[in-house]
């Protein structure tokens, strides 16, 4: 194999490890905001709940019992 075909290989080597890196890291955000963003709509990052011994939980701010998990 001539020297100019191993160091394109390698190029090319890095070059798609780099796409796969960047895939990931954008693939992870995108995860991770949306996981986020639902939080947010959904309510539940400021409301807190509390479990009881029967396994239902009561909803602190409004006093109204949960189905239980």
């Amino acid at each position: 194999m001539p020297a100019r075909d191993a160091h394109q290989l390698l190029v090319l080597a890095l070059v798609a490890l780099g796409a796969l890196v960047l895939e990931f890291v954008f693939d992870y955000s995108q995860a991770y905001l949306t996981s986020l963003m639902g939080q947010r709509v959904m309510g539940t990052s400021g409301r807190r709940s509390l479990r009881t011994s029967r396994g239902c939980r009561w909803h602190t701010s409004t006093g109204t019992p949960w189905a239980a998990s």
